[in-house]
């Protein structure tokens, strides 16, 4: 079941090279993206749904769908921890 994360307010990306920085305004702290979550961040915070987000994963990277929905929601699972997203 695809599923649509949100973005928190207090959450701020700022893309760095190939990878992005997110800040939590909230902790004063940063977190460090690659290239790969960096594109995550950016598809969920242009309004992608998990399987949109896996599709553009197994068709840019050429992985397959196993893969790609795994490391998805390995993704989404450390960002929801951090409260950094959260799902309808």
């Amino acid at each position: 079941m695809s599923q649509k994360m949100t973005i928190r307010p207090h959450v701020k990306a700022v893309k760095e090279g190939e990878g992005a920085v997110l800040l939590d305004l909230n902790e004063g702290k940063y977190f460090s993206l690659n290239a790969v979550a960096a594109r995550i961040w950016e598809l969920v915070a242009a309004g992608a749904a998990t399987d949109e987000v896996v599709s553009q994963l197994t068709q840019s990277y050429r992985i397959d769908e196993v893969s790609a929905r795994r490391d998805v929601d390995r993704f989404f699972d450390s960002m929801r921890s951090r409260g950094f997203v959260s799902g309808e």
